[in-house]
């Protein structure tokens, strides 16, 4: 298994009351791992055997960069605030699995390879607003929107014994594409009267 990742920020105070941070983030990372089994087949009546291995191998591999701006906005030292964050992310994977019966001299009688690959996209932005009313009493609201696209696309070979190699099966090729834009809004009210605390909340999606 193998993680690389680097991360650099840039905070920027444009003034006593406004600070603004840029950010961006990349990942590296490829892994896998298999798996082997020796078998021996044999009849009563026979005085030798058939030996055969089971190999199973995955691996997967991708990228993932993402570019990240932050501002926050203090009205006072009491708590009044306003903080808003956008998001870009984009990545992609490659996935690969492989299925193969071996013979005693390692050369392959059956298998089957099967991959999986695609990026994805996605855009998330948030504000959120916070007014005390006093010690006690906050009001808050925000408002967060998230997109997402990702395109996933599949694939099945299987071994060709004739032709020694692996053939496409086109029947199975998927190529799918997935969309969504979600928006919610949200809005709380709390208060302390005594040592009972209390809040009313609404969110709609």
């Amino acid at each position: 298994r193998k993680r690389f990742g680097i991360r650099g920020e840039l905070g920027i105070n444009l003034s006593s009351k406004d600070f603004l941070m840029i950010g961006t983030r990349y990942r590296d990372r490829e892994f896998g791992g298999d798996s082997k089994q020796n078998y021996s087949e044999w009849e009563i009546t026979d005085v030798g055997s058939i030996d055969y291995i089971s190999n199973m191998a995955r691996s997967r591999e991708g990228t993932n960069y993402s570019i990240y701006l932050n501002y926050d906005r203090k009205f006072n030292s009491n708590g009044h605030i306003l903080k808003a964050e956008i998001q870009f992310e984009k990545g992609n994977g490659d996935e690969l699995t492989i299925n193969e019966l071996l013979d005693s001299n390692s050369d392959v009688l059956s298998g089957r390879k099967s991959t999986e690959a695609g990026p994805d996209t996605e855009i998330e932005s948030r504000i959120d607003y916070t007014l005390p009313l006093d010690e006690k009493t906050k009001f808050e609201a925000g408002y967060q929107n998230e997109i997402e696209t990702s395109n996933e696309i599949t694939g099945i070979s299987d071994f060709d014994p004739i032709l020694r190699k692996y053939s496409v099966l086109s029947e199975y090729d998927k190529d799918v594409l997935y969309e969504s834009n979600e928006h919610s809004l949200y809005s709380i009210f709390a208060s302390k009267w005594k040592d009972f605390g209390y809040q009313f909340g609404m969110r709609a999606e």
